[in-house]
C-alpha cells in the first residue's frame, strides 16, 4: 500500500537523522582537537599570555589541546592564520585582516611607550632628530603602531636613525649606550619594560595626540600611564603621561570548528582566576564590543557561548514549537486513524470476495446445467477484474490479493472440472474458454 511504504520511508529517515546527530555528538565529545596558537617572540609579552592559555586550556578540556608557536608578532600572525598554519592568534586591532577572520575576545589594551635616555636633550617627540632609535621588526603590530606615529607627526623628515630589531635586542642595545632610545607598543607595567628603564637609565616621552590620532584610526585609544608606574620612587613617569592605547584580540578563522571555539571560550571566561594566577593580563579579557571590533565579527562558536544566558530559540519559539509539535502528533495519530480504517475496509472488501467466490464454488458443485456452468465461470472472471481494478485504486492491498487469488483459482478449476464431468456424463461436446 502507497501510504505503508510513505510512513516506512519516513520512519527510516527520521531514523538515520537521529543516528546521525547521536553519532556527531559522540565524535565531537570524544574527539581530541589541537589548536595552533600564534604568539610573538619567545620571551615576549604576547608569548607568555599564549602559555598561560596553554596550561589552563589543557588543564581543563584533556580533549582540547593548545600549542604555542613563535612568531613576529601580529602581521605574520594573521598571514599564519590565513595560511591555515595557525588557528588562533593574539593580534593588535590595527592589524589589516580579511572578511574570514573571526574575533573571539578582546585580550588586553597595549600601550605605546616611546623610551629615551635620560641624558638625552629630547624631551617630546618632536626632538627625535639624530637620535639612534630602535623600532619593531617589520611584520610586527608594534611596527605598524610606529609608522603611524611617524604619519601623524611627520617624522619622516627628522633625520632620526632608525634600526629594526627584536624587542629584546632592543633592551639590551638601550642598556649598553648603544642606541638613544626605542619604542614598544606593550601591556601597562611590563616587568621587563621596568627593569630596563631603571637599568638603563630610560625616561618615557609622552604621546599626547591620541584623540587627533583617533580621527583616522578610530580603533586607538586615548590613555595615560600612571604616575610611578614604572618606579615609585622617584616616580617614574612623575606624573600621568599622555599616550595611546590598541586593543589587542584573540582571533581565529571562520573555517575553525564552532563546537571547538565555544569550548575553548568557555575556558576564557569560567576558568579566569586559574588563568590570573599564571599571567595577570588575562584579567582583561571580554567579549569584543561592536564599536571595539570596527566591523570585525565574532566567530560563531563565542558568539554562542556568548549568548549562553539569552534566550535560546526554543525558548523564544516555545509557542509556535508548541503548535508545530502538536500539529504534526495530531497529522500522524490521522494517517494512522485513516490507515486502520482503510485496512479494515480493504479486508472487509476482501472477505466479501471470497465469500461470493465460495459461494459460486457451492453452485458449481450443485449444477449440471452447462449454461449454469458458464455463467459461474463469466462471474468469476467479472469478480476478477473488479480486484484487479481495486487493487489498482487501493482499495484492496497487495496482501487482501495475495488471500484471494488461491480461492479464486481453485473457483475457476472447480468449474472446469465440473463442466468435463458433465461433458463426459452426457456426451456433450464444448469449446472451454
Amino acid at each position: 500500500m502507497k501510504l505503508s511504504r510513505r510512513m516506512w520511508l519516513i520512519a527510516v529517515v527520521g531514523l538515520a537523522i537521529v543516528v546521525a546527530v547521536a553519532g556527531n555528538w559522540f565524535y565531537q565529545e570524544t574527539r581530541t582537537v589541537t589548536l595552533v596558537f600564534a604568539a610573538g617572540s619567545r620571551g615576549g609579552e604576547y608569548y607568555a599570555f599564549g602559555e598561560a592559555l596553554q596550561k589552563i586550556v589543557e588543564r581543563h578540556d584533556p580533549r582540547l589541546r593548545l600549542m604555542v608557536r613563535e612568531s613576529k608578532g601580529s602581521g605574520e600572525n594573521m598571514e599564519l592564520l590565513e595560511r591555515g598554519e595557525a588557528d588562533l592568534v593574539l593580534a593588535q586591532l590595527d592589524t589589516p585582516t580579511t572578511p574570514d577572520i573571526r574575533s573571539i575576545a578582546s585580550a588586553y589594551l597595549e600601550v605605546f611607550h616611546l623610551v629615551l635616555d635620560r641624558r638625552s636633550k629630547a624631551r617630546s617627540i618632536n626632538d627625535l632628530q639624530g637620535q639612534r632609535l630602535g623600532i619593531p621588526l617589520q611584520g610586527s603590530g608594534s611596527y605598524r603602531s610606529w609608522q603611524q606615529l611617524v604619519a601623524h607627526y611627520d617624522l619622516g623628515d627628522r633625520q632620526i636613525r632608525l634600526a629594526e630589531m627584536t624587542v629584546a635586542d632592543a633592551h639590551k642595545q638601550f642598556r649598553d649606550r648603544q642606541i638613544d632610545g626605542f619604542f614598544q607598543v606593550i601591556g601597562l607595567g611590563n616587568a621587563d619594560l621596568q627593569r630596563v628603564i631603571r637599568q638603563g637609565g630610560g625616561d618615557l616621552v609622552g604621546i599626547d595626540q591620541a584623540e587627533a590620532m583617533r580621527i583616522s584610526l578610530p580603533y586607538l585609544e586615548a590613555v595615560s600611564i600612571p604616575r610611578g608606574t614604572y618606579q615609585p620612587a622617584p616616580p617614574l613617569p612623575q606624573e600621568d603621561l599622555a599616550s595611546v592605547g590598541v586593543p589587542s584580540l584573540i582571533l581565529t578563522h571562520k573555517r575553525v570548528d564552532t563546537a571547538v571555539i565555544r569550548r575553548f571560550t568557555a575556558i576564557l571566561y569560567e576558568h579566569r582566576k586559574d588563568l590570573v594566577s599564571l599571567n595577570p593580563r588575562t584579567a582583561s579579557i571580554r567579549e569584543p564590543s561592536t564599536g571595539q571590533n570596527i566591523g570585525l565579527p565574532i566567530h560563531q562558536g563565542a558568539q554562542e557561548y556568548y549568548g549562553r544566558e539569552r534566550p535560546s530559540f526554543l525558548q523564544e519559539n516555545a509557542e509556535p514549537i508548541a503548535l508545530v509539535i502538536t500539529v504534526l502528533t495530531l497529522t500522524m495519530s490521522w494517517l494512522w486513524d485513516l490507515r486502520s480504517k482503510l485496512s479494515e475496509r480493504q479486508k472487509n472488501r476482501a472477505d466479501a470476495y471470497n465469500l461470493e467466490i465460495l459461494s459460486l464454488m457451492e453452485q458449481a458443485h450443485s449444477t449440471d446445467d452447462l449454461a449454469q456452468l458458464g455463467e459461474i465461470r463469466n462471474k468469476l472472471l467479472t469478480i476478477f477484474r473488479k480486484v484487479i481494478e481495486d487493487l489498482d485504486q487501493d482499495r484492496l492491498s497487495p496482501e487482501s490479493y495475495k488471500l484471494f487469488i488461491f480461492p479464486w483459482e481453485v473457483a475457476m478449476q472447480t468449474v472446469r472440472d465440473r463442466e468435463a464431468k458433465v461433458q463426459e456424463r452426457f456426451g456433450v461436446t464444448m469449446i472451454q474458454g
